[in-house]
């Protein structure tokens, strides 16, 4: 089984790391079990998806759900106290003008996502291809990876300034009770 979000729009701007908890994860192990007819499942988690796995896994503990068998990440992180090159972008002041953006359209449109990352990798990412492609006039190779860059998702408004405080601002998520989800801590 594989789980992948739906592209927000303003309707989701209200919708918080829980509500991805429980409508994504939550309620897809819940089908699963009932499914397979198994008390337990083995999960994986990919990128922020690896995130919102641990996430689970915290919250699911502080529930006493033991319907995680075991869990694998994969470019995931969960300690955030070196994001790496991301850190030049995060800060409380690039966070509040996200915040400001997100307001007023209800999520942040997953091009600007795509170009911060994109500008971390410039020259390989960017200058290569306009030096190769426009300058020499050569068709780029085909590369998996700048499909998968082109491949962006919006993020709703309050699940992404929870995610960008919680995780990369303050690195809640390897301090015990630090985040609360559902009034669980």
């Amino acid at each position: 089984f594989i789980i992948s979000w739906v592209n927000p729009d303003r309707s989701f701007a209200e919708k918080g790391l829980f509500d991805y908890l429980q409508q994504g994860p939550r309620t897809a192990i819940d089908v699963i079990k009932k499914q397979l007819k198994v008390a337990t499942v083995n999960t994986l988690g990919f990128c922020i998806g690896g995130t919102l796995l641990a996430t689970l896994l915290a919250y699911n503990k502080a529930q006493k759900d033991r319907s995680i068998n075991s869990a694998t990440f994969l470019a995931a992180m969960i300690d955030f106290s070196d994001p790496g090159d991301i850190a030049v972008f995060i800060d409380e002041q690039q966070i509040q003008k996200l915040e400001q953006e997100m307001k007023t359209k209800g999520y942040l449109a997953g091009a600007f996502m795509a170009s911060s990352f994109n500008s971390l990798r410039a020259n390989d990412l960017i200058w290569s291809f306009f030096i190769k492609n426009y300058l020499q006039g050569k068709n780029p190779v085909p590369f998996d990876i700048l499909y998968w860059n082109s491949d962006s998702t919006n993020m709703p408004a309050t699940m992404h300034s929870q995610y960008l405080r919680w995780m990369y601002l303050h690195n809640d998520l390897i301090k015990p009770g630090a985040i609360h989800l559902n009034n669980t801590p």
